[in-house]
């Protein structure tokens, strides 16, 4: 369930985690003090959730001259992109769009579970009839292309969080979740000992036990002091 890595390859895939709740994963990252982060706010056109591996990109924009077509990077991004990856864009929160159609169709054909925008995305409706998870901050028919320079890069920070390569990204239509790639064995064995924990107290709720009585007998009442 947890991660496997194919050596050489710098590919992780993350498999079984789409069905673990975000607010799982934020109660563990909580409890154990070890980073991560939750972005809201965000534009999504799917169900469901994703998961998988960081692969980050900076834009730099230029606000008064024309940028050269190949700082675009157009296909030197799209040879990055693995199976299993989710690509985030750090646009500054611009409007322009510095993501559309055309890439997300490469990205999808090289294996890529999402794409996380913080700035402008156009074409999202065609976007959304790919497999790719879109997150982005703004839906844009004004395109950045001419105007920004794109470049992979090891690390980018999104909203004051650090987003680094080989982090895991779990992520759904209202949010983002980053867990450190360091700590993700930690987390996700918690946050699924947190899930398995309601799921009990919700299930004795039903058959008409008292919750005073399955709360005094559940982990989550030394666990955690999150909500559930």
């Amino acid at each position: 369930m947890l991660a496997s890595k194919q050596k050489g390859e710098d590919v992780t895939t993350w498999s079984g985690l789409t069905t673990l709740a975000l607010d799982h994963v934020t109660d563990a990252l909580k409890k154990l003090h070890i980073g991560g982060a939750y972005l809201p706010g965000w534009r999504g056109r799917f169900d469901g959730r994703f998961a998988g591996t960081a692969l980050p990109v900076q834009c730099l924009w230029e606000r008064f001259r024309a940028v050269d077509p190949e700082d675009y990077r157009t296909e030197e991004i799209e040879a990055a992109v693995f199976p299993g990856a989710v690509v985030v864009i750090e646009g500054g929160g611009e409007p322009a769009a510095v993501f559309g159609p055309v890439a997300a169709g490469a990205y999808a054909a090289a294996g890529a579970t999402g794409v996380v925008v913080n700035g402008g995305s156009r074409g999202c409706t065609a976007i959304a009839k790919t497999r790719l998870r879109l997150l982005t901050r703004h839906e844009t028919h004004l395109s950045g292309f001419g105007s920004v320079r794109r470049e992979l890069v090891d690390r980018v920070v999104v909203g004051g969080a650090e987003i680094r390569r080989g982090d895991l990204l779990l992520g759904d239509a209202t949010g983002l979740v980053v867990v450190p790639e360091e700590a993700v064995t930690e987390t996700i064995t918690l946050a699924t000992a947190f899930a398995a924990a309601d799921n009990t107290l919700i299930a004795g709720i039903a058959a008409g036990t008292a919750f005073t009585d399955l709360w005094q007998r559940s982990s989550r009442n030394t666990s955690s002091s999150t909500s559930m």
